[in-house]
């Protein structure tokens, strides 16, 4: 228990999430089939809302339900994937051209800013004001003889 107080003040976890981790856990636990009953409900093993037990889990059914329906999403798509390999290739070769793109457009940030600051320090050499409108080298004041 200590575990998940913790849990739940470094991550700020609601009484709803902590409800649907202590289920969880329960679900993965190697306790046996009647006490997983007694604790989150006879039809625990059954899938979806239908195995959620309100009364004992205090697990709402539109969260049960949107875990389940994300599941079946994720395995329809890894379905999808594995039967249909171009499918796979096409999001790869989509994610890759938008990383492409994101690394090219940093580069060029870099590169911009190091020619920026080659330019300041240029000024600053030849005592012209720099970027930023101050004198280079004497801190924009007369120089002492």
């Amino acid at each position: 228990m200590e575990e998940y107080s913790i849990a739940a003040q470094v991550w700020k976890l609601s009484s709803c999430d902590m409800s649907e981790l202590a289920r969880n856990s329960v679900l993965m636990s190697g306790f046996p089939h009647e006490f997983k009953q007694h604790w989150i409900g006879a039809n625990y093993a059954r899938e979806g809302v239908e195995g959620n037990d309100i009364q004992r889990t205090n697990l709402p059914g539109i969260r049960v339900s949107f875990r389940y329906e994300s599941l079946l999403d994720e395995l329809n798509h890894l379905h999808d994937s594995a039967h249909h390999p171009q499918l796979l290739t096409a999001a790869l070769k989509k994610e890759a051209g938008v990383a492409a793109a994101a690394a090219s457009a940093a580069a060029a940030a870099t590169s911009a800013d190091k020619t920026a600051a080659d330019k300041e320090k240029v000024a600053a050499t030849n005592g012209l004001p720099n970027v930023n409108g101050t004198g280079g080298g004497g801190g924009g004041g007369p120089s002492k003889p």
